[in-house]
């Protein structure tokens, strides 16, 4: 709920800002361009009583107008005023006021009823007179225009609102989805470490408890604290995980970078955990190609292999077969770990290298679960290592990881 009242709120005030930036300079334009038509009215109304003007023959005594002058051209009437403001001739359009005043040199908006005009006057001066000449433009066109352009902006105001919310609330959504995934991972994440230390944490209380009541046994006392100091063991190896981890996400994870056989390494590893396999009535295979070397950290190499393992010996069968090889493929090494196990779902498959996550437990031997952080590791060495890795799987037949790391140039 928190989420979507923050997104809504970002939507709001992206959609505001969209709104200034494109309805501001809208509105101005709009503004500017009536502007510029009253101009372009004003000048051209100026130029056609300039034009009258001169077909008007004036002289000392008065003027003299020809019978075929014309007093209306291309929407502007003219008229002749004499000194008093007393129509003598021209074309005065209907319903233009007949007081409205005479002024030289100055365009004026006129407004009668519903009517608009603009009219020029100009006055020459004789030796013993004053004519007064005057033109009239009707402003209709130009209003009309202006609220053209005003109702124009005010049907798109809305529109560009409506946009701007939804592309904001988009945006919005598509910006805030890692937040909200970092936030999701960070609460999972806690709740997984909480969860995986409760246990321990409970059974290291009860068990400190019950050796500390007076009747309990010098042996029982030592039962418990092997019980507490395997939980311990286990809490530690938690910790120690997910330090990793956390520090190789940060990027503040020291890495001694040498380079290494991992040829020597693979075979370690399979020999070491030969007796946990055995166990489990699991046995190791290796196909091993000698001499392959890499450059990097031998301690998370060696990791690597040992998660890799567990996680086959955990999931294998009763009486399988966990297979390890390695070979030279391009400029890689290629290394591999197979087990003829349970397999592994495939709506699960793209989660396994998530923090925390874990198979059914069910799907065990025992029905009991990792820590859920071997994998995310593996994949972390793998990555930190410019290599890459691949899982397959198929359920109740088995899974294979395959890696490649770049191969060192002495041991190609």
């Amino acid at each position: 709920m928190k989420r979507n009242a923050v997104r809504i709120k970002i939507t709001l005030w992206y959609a505001l800002i969209i709104l200034l930036l494109m309805v501001g300079p809208l509105t101005a334009l709009v503004f500017t361009a009536e502007k510029v038509s009253w101009n372009r009215a004003e000048g051209n109304l100026k130029e056609s009583l300039h034009d009258f003007m001169e077909e008007i023959d004036i002289h000392a005594d008065g003027y003299e107008a020809d019978e075929d002058t014309e007093y209306y051209d291309d929407g502007v009437s003219f008229s002749i005023y004499d000194e008093e403001g007393k129509l003598k001739e021209g074309n005065v359009p209907v319903h233009f006021p007949e007081d409205t005043v005479l002024k030289s040199g100055e365009v004026q908006s006129v407004s009668s009823e519903d009517r608009k005009w603009i009219t020029y006057d100009e006055a020459y001066r004789t030796e013993g007179q004053i004519i007064w000449f005057r033109a009239v433009a009707s402003a209709g066109d130009l209003s009309m225009m202006g609220q053209v352009l005003l109702t124009l902006v005010l049907i798109v105001t809305p529109v560009l609102a409506v946009l701007a919310i939804v592309g904001g609330y988009i945006i919005t959504g598509r910006t805030l989805r890692p937040v909200e995934e970092a936030l999701e991972r960070e609460r999972v994440f806690t709740a997984d470490v909480s969860h995986e230390l409760r246990t321990p944490v409970s059974v290291i209380t009860s068990e400190s408890e019950f050796a500390l009541m007076p009747e309990t046994s010098k042996a029982e006392m030592q039962d418990s604290l092997s019980v507490i100091l395997k939980q311990a063991g286990r809490m530690s190896d938690l910790i120690e995980q997910l330090l990793v981890l956390s520090r190789g996400e940060a990027g503040v994870q020291k890495l001694q970078m040498k380079e290494v056989d991992m040829s020597v390494l693979a075979q370690l590893t399979a020999e070491e955990m030969g007796e946990k396999a055995e166990a489990e009535d699991i046995r190791i295979v290796t196909d091993i190609r000698p001499g392959l070397k890499v450059r990097g950290s031998e301690e998370m190499l060696i990791r690597l292999f040992i998660n890799l393992l567990e996680n086959s010996i955990r999931y294998g069968k009763k009486g399988g077969t966990v297979r390890v090889s390695l070979s030279i493929e391009g400029n890689s090494v290629k290394g591999c770990v197979e087990d003829d196990g349970c397999g592994i779902k495939r709506e699960d498959l793209p989660h396994i290298w998530e923090r925390f996550y874990q198979a059914d437990a069910v799907r065990t031997k025992d029905g009991r679960r990792g820590f859920g952080l071997g994998l995310p590791m593996v994949q972390w060495i793998v990555k930190v290592h410019r290599g890459r890795i691949q899982v397959e799987s198929r359920l109740d037949e088995g899974t294979r990881f395959t890696f490649w790391l770049p191969v060192s140039v002495s041991g190609r």
